[in-house]
């Protein structure tokens, strides 16, 4: 149960919640699952929630839906290559910067000095299971 809240609402989750919309029924390991989304946003329903963020994808993006920010923080430091993900919003790396206030919330993505976009792809000891696929696929349009 979620306590009653005064004033406006940031939502911070793992997963982005959809891909365009609250009416998506995309079923991706990338977002949330229908079922448990429509859950998640019925504690939400009659208050004034006004940013949802989160990671996962590393990708930045930033929309907004039924009056609602919401935005994907990229990765600190490794991107998904091509052959294994579409790019949806941005392939970089960097920092989302929050900056609360009375007036509202402000968004932004930085890039500290020296910040590298790793490949995953080639990095093949951090993810062997990922590795394992980048191969099959280039296997097979090889």
């Amino acid at each position: 149960m979620i306590a009653p809240a005064v004033g406006p609402i940031a939502l911070f989750v793992h997963k982005p919640l959809y891909r365009d919309g609250p009416t998506d029924e995309i079923r991706h390991p990338r977002y949330l699952p229908p079922e448990p989304r429509r859950a998640l946003m019925r504690l939400f329903e009659g208050k004034d929630l006004r940013l949802v963020a989160s990671g996962h994808t590393h990708q930045w993006r930033r929309c907004r839906a039924e009056g609602v920010d919401h935005v994907w923080a990229p990765s600190s430091a490794f991107v998904f290559p091509a052959e294994i993900q579409e790019a949806i919003g941005e392939k970089v790396v960097g920092v989302t910067m929050l900056e609360l206030g009375p007036d509202g919330h402000s968004l932004s993505r930085e890039a500290p000095e020296g910040l590298e976009p790793h490949d995953l792809a080639e990095l093949p000891g951090l993810y062997p299971e990922l590795t394992a696929r980048i191969e099959r696929r280039r296997a097979r349009f090889a």
